[in-house]
């Protein structure tokens, strides 16, 4: 489901079950928080060099953009 204002793309809710990170391990269960976002990549390079692990890769969403889950070093995780 993906939440719109005006036209713009803000927010979302995804089902990760059975969705596995890059090393294949299980997502966890829970909710997510979907933000929207400039640039993804440039986002997660600067969540990256702040000690963020990715825990999926850069993912086209259909049409809606791209999706990624950056976990920062406390466990906490966000889908932008």
């Amino acid at each position: 489901m993906i939440s719109n204002s005006d036209g713009a793309s803000v927010g979302g809710a995804l089902s990760v079950a059975g969705m596995t990170g890059p090393d294949g391990t299980a997502l966890p269960t829970g909710w997510d928080v979907y933000l929207t976002v400039d640039d993804a990549k440039a986002r997660l390079a600067t969540a990256l060099a702040k000690g963020a692990t990715a825990l999926t890769p850069i993912m086209d969403i259909g049409t809606d953009g791209r999706n990624v889950m950056p976990q920062d070093p406390t466990g906490a995780s966000i889908e932008m």
